[in-house]
């Protein structure tokens, strides 16, 4: 239920909002985006995709309660 209603209406309103491709390069050499990053093997902290599971986490939650 959450999936089919609250979420495409949080969706409308909060646009396309995605954090997936931020990322702190570990390695030091600069790279267009994580997955050339990821292609080369460069450490990398992706706290994009943390800060997406976050917020869907939060959205879900809010939505149960």
């Amino acid at each position: 239920m959450v999936n089919d209603v609250v979420i495409p209406l949080v969706g409308v309103f909060a646009g396309t909002v995605d954090f997936s491709q931020l990322y702190i390069n570990l390695s030091g050499v600069d790279y267009p985006s994580l997955a050339a990053a990821k292609e080369a093997g460069a450490a990398t902290i992706n706290y994009g995709t943390f800060i997406n599971t976050a917020l869907g986490f939060t959205i879900v939650a809010f939505a149960i309660f």
